[in-house]
């Protein structure tokens, strides 16, 4: 059955929605900062989410719709098998993250890319936010670190204090979203296309034959411009 990849609005929000999803976790080993370094230390336990936590977790993924953040679900025959939330609020020195909260995967579908699919789907909106950075406060597990890292997510530049507070042991990660690129090639493009109509119909007397040209101009120059390289930091 293919695994789509849907958001989930406020009306869906249920406790019923998780009843095929299994947040288990076997950790044996996590990553401490020690002296300024990271080091990989034993340190076993297991995690099993109980009613209680789902229920907790309707609550907060509704303020996120709430706060318009956005939830992301992976289905497999309508069945909730991974799910991811992204604030929408911008914080930092610049503005320059917004929080990817959750990301998680039913213990049974691990290792089959869907939350790879899901990071991807987050980095989006963040960039869809007008975020530079997407900001995440991890599990410290070796696993889970290892799943980010492999999505090029690196230790975060500044820390979130609130994020901090609340999970003591977690690794702030941080990874760029594309925005400025985004934002620069749209810009490149609108432009090219005006250029290039105008051009057409001076030149050419025929705006048919403007706009081909300012398709043309507008791709070339949205694919060849940095939004980035415009802006001071």
């Amino acid at each position: 059955m293919a695994i789509k990849i849907r958001q989930i609005k406020e009306k869906d929000l249920t406790i019923s929605l998780f009843d095929h999803f299994n947040r288990y976790q076997d950790v044996k080993r996590c990553w401490r900062k020690e002296d300024g370094k990271w080091v990989l230390k034993d340190i076993a336990f297991t995690e099993q989410w109980s009613p209680e936590d789902y229920a907790y977790l309707v609550e907060c993924l509704k303020n996120t719709i709430a706060a318009k953040g956005k939830v992301y679900g992976a289905f497999e025959d309508d069945a909730l098998i991974g799910f991811c939330s992204i604030e929408h609020e911008r914080f930092g020195s610049k503005k320059q993250y917004v929080e990817l909260t959750s990301l998680h995967v039913s213990y049974e579908k691990r290792g089959a890319g869907i939350g790879k699919r899901l990071f991807e789907t987050a980095r989006s909106v963040a960039a869809s936010f007008d975020a530079k950075k997407m900001y995440m406060s991890t599990h410290s597990c070796e696993e889970t670190q290892a799943f980010y890292k492999a999505m090029g997510c690196v230790e975060a530049e500044e820390y979130r204090k609130e994020a901090v507070e609340k999970e003591p042991c977690d690794c702030q990660l941080e990874c760029e979203t594309g925005a400025e690129k985004h934002n620069g090639m749209t810009m490149g493009m609108v432009f090219g296309m005006c250029f290039g109509m105008l051009f057409g119909k001076l030149l050419f007397d025929n705006m048919a034959i403007g706009m081909s040209l300012g398709m043309m101009l507008g791709l070339f120059m949205g694919m060849s411009y940095d939004g980035s390289k415009s802006k001071k930091v």
